[in-house]
């Protein structure tokens, strides 16, 4: 979407910060960012060119996994990781993998200082990284202050630290008392947030988890999103759920179902709303 897509009262809403939500997606081209106010998508730009791999996003801040290192936005600054497959953010930490599966934190005001990453250990086959949470092919893995624990399960393609949640190859599990199967099945995506907001992809379909739905997760209708094309990463702001496609179309719903548009994109890695 271009400036003239946009009506007279849209403009009027992307002319300010207030109301806009800023979304980050990783792609090819770089770190591509995302103006949207409600369920309106305004216009996106490259905000930094490189080979972008994975993003991630929290308490306002951005985590950039690059072919060449792990940035911190806005001013992209290198950290020293080297090439990168995932990156995960806390409260106050970034937490990456890299090509050979080696698994590092850096602080922020360590970052500021220009220390060093800590490394923590290494997994086979990284598949995603979420707060201190890595997925790989054999199992979860916890990122703790001095090493690496494995935490269970095997084929796991992806993690959510809320919850947390896990998606393998065998089913869809929540952590509680232990791993506890939500749904069988092949799922290759899962994503949530604090306040309970989570939704799941994979063989058996999509699905979306709410608070407000007493916690079940519920059925995602195709039709609801707007676009036939499947997502591959879900972000939450505060009151609106953005997603990225592998062919590059962004989905938006600010609870009235999608707004889909399409960025062009190629190689896309995930997006984040800081």
């Amino acid at each position: 979407m271009t400036d003239g897509d946009l009506s007279i009262e849209e403009k009027r809403v992307f002319s300010s910060k207030a109301g806009k939500t800023e979304a980050f997606v990783a792609a090819g081209v770089g770190c591509v960012v995302v103006d949207v106010s409600g369920d309106l998508v305004g216009g996106f730009r490259v905000d930094h060119h490189c080979t972008a791999r994975d993003v991630a996003g929290r308490d306002g801040r951005i985590a950039v996994a690059t072919d060449e290192d792990v940035l911190l936005a806005p001013g992209y600054e290198a950290t020293g990781f080297g090439p990168a497959v995932g990156v995960g953010l806390t409260a106050d930490e970034v937490v990456a993998v890299g090509e050979d599966g080696r698994v590092g934190r850096l602080g922020f005001d360590a970052a500021l200082d220009g220390a060093s990453w800590r490394t923590v250990g290494s997994v086979d086959d990284p598949r995603a990284v979420d707060g201190r949470l890595v997925a790989a092919e054999d199992g979860v893995f916890r990122v703790s202050d001095r090493d690496l624990r494995h935490a269970g399960l095997d084929d796991v393609r992806d993690v959510a630290a809320a919850g947390p949640f896990a998606a393998t190859g065998t089913g869809l599990f929540y952590l509680g008392n232990g791993w506890m199967v939500v749904e069988a099945g092949a799922w290759d995506v899962v994503d949530a947030a604090p306040d309970g907001r989570a939704h799941a992809v994979g063989a058996p379909g999509i699905r979306r988890r709410t608070e407000r739905d007493g916690g079940e997760w519920r059925t995602v209708d195709r039709t609801d999103l707007a676009t036939d094309e499947t997502p591959i990463e879900f972000a939450y702001g505060d009151d609106v759920v953005c997603a990225i496609t592998g062919e590059g179309t962004f989905l938006v719903d600010a609870g009235d179902g999608s707004r889909t548009q399409a960025l062009g994109l190629r190689d896309v890695g995930g997006v984040a709303i800081p």
